[in-house]
């Protein structure tokens, strides 16, 4: 996959809004806004993958049984000896011709390949089997498609049971998107023979890129029945297995396709996904460590050896990962993108808006990048720029729920209430899945614009998805209060602290109620409970004094207006300095 569009995982991010507390029975609201802001997960990417569904299957895979060279050879001088050999005894043999031409080309022979070439593509077929390689070469070099077609249904009227005609036309058929017609004809090669593992093997492949896995899993295995020593074939059953969650059985597959070939990178890249998924963190980047060892510049066993790093917290090696895979290959969107979210974690915002800048350049439709930099801009206080980032977002995913939950919580910080509210909405609408935070948020926009029964009504919906939300009890109690209902808000406060007992705010709020209800010890309780988990809270003496000076204690009560006016700026808490004005000299 190209980007974690199945892995989300949630920063928490503390955005804190203070206002002056009044400690008369008047209340007006002061909380610490806990927002969770949900950042983008990359998904590892399966090998040579460069699509954002099941994995990449190159032509490499397709042609296993071509009989044409599709990637660097061992020994380029022994096997061009041993293809002139083979064209001593047959001259027509234009597959010969082309592996030569494309082992001279590797072999900085241009001219020589130059040569080969003509002759591959210039012979005149007149047998089925020539007509099918002809068919096949014009495949390879796309040439057009009628003119494949011709080749091979030449060979197809000449001989009926030429099964190469039937290949090379199975994967032009294939490659034009008439994906059941090229099934057809590689079902056709296991009728003429049901031993020929070409047939199922291309079959299998056909059924993966069209979604039907466990059919493509059994042409795998009869493939592998035949040919057990098809390395290509174990890697392809291992990233379907993975592709249906079958992690342990993928993880068998690509180990069979390593002991066949040690030196497989892209096999031991995907076993390391597999590893990963399941937990085993050490294993996964021991198999990246090799993979990157036989290919150094592998850009996404590296880019992936980071995403495994930064899962881990070690984000400064993540980025050393993803600084090689941007190396290895410039235009690596995917790689931007994830040093991107290392930066962000890192809290260097700009370094994050960089780069999804450059995911952005090199994929304007991106939407997720166009969130990511929305999220990166208001970390860093451009909730403008935030805004029009998850506006663009949505213009290009318009049902994209996160978009609209990161625009809500800019337009939030810019004290846009009513268009929070309305994006928060959006999100639930696009999202069910994940509505607790929208339905929390939005609880905390409604608090602000004073619908406290809506605000209440958000913090209750959220705690029926969650129950265990002490930030959600705490919002609910600030609006019960505001409407009064004191006897509501001291259970909610109670259940705040429960689940987040060093809240410092609050054991404020239950002292605030507790001090309406005139239960002012236990307000001073409650007040000193808050004052050991923050002592710079300056509301909290402000109003332990009061509550003293309720009981007779002036003396307590004036230390602690003291220290309140010690701890904020002139001007600050009118609260503080209404209360000083009307005290006496204590006795």
């Amino acid at each position: 996959m190209r980007k974690a569009k199945d892995c989300i995982l949630g920063n928490i991010m503390t955005m804190a809004k203070k206002r002056p507390l009044s400690c008369h029975f008047r209340f007006v609201n002061k909380l610490l806004v806990s927002l969770l802001l949900m950042t983008v997960c990359l998904s590892p990417v399966l090998a040579e993958d460069t699509s954002p569904t099941n994995f990449y299957i190159s032509r490499a895979d397709h042609l296993y049984y071509s009989g044409l060279v599709s990637g660097p050879v061992e020994n380029p001088s022994l096997e061009i000896n041993n293809l002139t050999s083979a064209l001593s005894k047959n001259p027509r043999n234009v597959k010969a011709y082309y592996n030569r031409a494309t082992i001279k080309m590797q072999n900085r022979d241009p001219a020589g390949a130059k040569e080969d070439f003509v002759k591959a593509f210039y012979g005149w077929p007149t047998t089925p089997e020539e007509y099918a390689d002809s068919c096949l070469l014009k495949w390879v070099v796309r040439a057009p498609l009628d003119a494949v077609f011709k080749d091979c249904e030449e060979a197809i009227r000449e001989n009926p049971q030429e099964w190469r005609a039937y290949y090379a036309r199975g994967l032009a058929k294939a490659e034009a998107g008439s994906k059941s017609e090229a099934i057809s004809d590689f079902s056709q090669i296991i009728v003429i023979d049901s031993q020929n593992a070409a047939g199922y093997y291309n079959r299998a492949l056909i059924r993966v890129e069209i979604g039907d896995y466990q059919k493509a899993l059994a042409d795998f295995a009869a493939a592998l029945q035949i040919d057990p020593q098809n390395a290509m074939a174990w890697k392809n059953s291992g990233n379907t297995n993975a592709t249906m969650g079958n992690l342990q059985a993928a993880i068998d597959d690509y180990t069979k396709a390593i002991a066949i070939d040690p030196r497989y990178a892209f096999a031991y890249n995907n076993r390391a996904i597999a590893k990963g998924k399941l937990g085993d963190h050490e294993g996964a980047i021991a198999d990246y460590d090799r993979a990157i060892e036989l290919k150094p510049r592998y850009g996404v066993a590296l880019k992936n050896r980071g995403d495994e790093k930064e899962e881990r917290g070690q984000y400064q090696e993540a980025i050393a990962d993803y600084d090689r895979a941007i190396e290895a290959n410039p235009g690596y969107e995917v790689a931007y993108f994830a040093r991107a979210g290392a930066r962000y974690s890192l809290k260097d915002y700009q370094g994050a808006i960089d780069d999804y800048s450059q995911a952005i350049i090199h994929d304007h439709d991106d939407a997720e990048a166009y969130y990511g930099r929305g999220l990166a801009k208001s970390a860093s206080g451009d909730f403008t720029g935030a805004v029009n980032d998850h506006t663009s977002a949505i213009q290009r995913n318009p049902n994209y729920a996160n978009a609209y939950f990161g625009r809500a919580l800019a337009k939030y910080n810019m004290k846009d209430y009513t268009g929070a509210i309305a994006d928060n909405t959006s999100a639930i609408k696009h999202d069910h899945k994940n509505e607790l935070d929208s339905y929390y948020n939005r609880g905390l926009a409604k608090f602000e614009a004073h619908d406290f029964t809506g605000a209440i009504l958000d913090q209750s919906s959220a705690l029926q998805r969650n129950p265990d939300h002490g930030y959600a009890y705490h919002i609910r109690a600030l609006a019960k209060v505001n409407i009064g209902d004191m006897a509501g808000a001291l259970p909610d406060f109670n259940s705040a602290i429960q689940f987040n007992p060093n809240y410092a705010h609050s054991y404020y709020g239950r002292g605030y109620v507790k001090a309406a209800l005139e239960e002012y010890e236990n307000a001073i309780a409650d007040y000193s409970e808050a004052l050991s988990r923050n002592p710079q809270f300056a509301d909290a003496y402000a109003c332990r004094g009061y509550a003293k000076e309720q009981r007779g204690d002036l003396t307590g009560a004036q230390q602690d207006y003291q220290e309140a006016m010690k701890l904020n700026p002139p001007g600050r808490c009118l609260s503080v300095k209404e209360i000083l004005s009307r005290k006496t000299s204590p006795h």
